[in-house]
């Protein structure tokens, strides 16, 4: 049996951002314990936790959360769309916010580091479609790369277009920088991803609809001629 849960948690994130912050612990733990009852009508291994910006960082605490309240339990995956960045780093004055061991395995896509999302790695694989640059291609403003990385696993849950989002390991943050990855290794971004993969990856992605540039058989040379969602936003 397959259940998908969404929980709408804008009343308490929509607030001042450092009471939005606050609460996502608070919300992270409430999550857990409606896990732990959610894994007593389905097994754990379908468990896969999906968080945007400050929603990312209350997957992170409900997964670990859910590891204290099951005596060592992890859930099987969490994916964090652009963790947000303001008031949660890494030391004992701030936040902890998602980060590696919150699941079995925790897969980040990066699509406005730096500014309103956060810039280094925090997974066991981290995924920066367009390269180390706070600016999606196609976007002009930092909302809408913020939001990009939502379309990005939008796209990749359809049927068929799972491959899409082609990600090659860089063996260096340079590396990544100069678009020039050499690691070798490659794996998909989105929902499904190698499980195996582990690393920083760099994502070729299109400015406009369908983002994903690994489109097998594909006759659309610019994306733009398919599909152009500011222009129709416009009209």
């Amino acid at each position: 049996m397959q259940i998908s849960v969404i929980v709408d948690a804008a009343y308490y994130v929509d607030t001042l951002y450092k009471w939005s912050a606050l609460n996502t612990d608070l919300i992270g733990e409430y999550i857990a314990v409606g896990l732990t009852h959610l894994i007593k009508l389905t097994p754990l291994k379908n468990i896969h936790l999906i968080g945007h910006s400050l929603g990312a960082h209350i997957m992170g605490n409900a997964g670990r959360t859910f590891k204290r309240l099951t005596g060592g339990r992890l859930v099987p995956r969490i994916t964090g769309l652009d963790p947000a960045k303001p008031c949660f780093r890494r030391d004992k004055q701030a936040l902890p916010g998602l980060q590696r061991g919150d699941a079995q395995l925790v897969d980040v896509v990066h699509t406005n580091i730096g500014i309103l999302a956060k810039r280094g790695p925090l997974g066991d694989v981290d995924f920066y479609p367009g390269g180390a640059h706070p600016i999606q291609p196609g976007c002009l403003t930092i909302g809408c790369s913020h939001t990009r990385a939502v379309e990005y696993l939008a796209e990749s849950a359809y049927s068929g277009q799972e491959s899409h989002f082609l990600g090659i390991k860089c063996k260096s943050w340079d590396e990544l920088r100069r678009r020039d990855c050499t690691a070798g290794s490659t794996s998909s971004m989105g929902y499904v991803i190698d499980t195996a993969a582990r690393g920083i990856y760099y994502v070729d992605v299109n400015g406009w609809p369908p983002f994903g540039r690994n489109l097998k058989g594909s006759s659309v040379k610019d994306p733009r001629t398919r599909h152009c969602y500011l222009c129709q936003a416009s009209s």
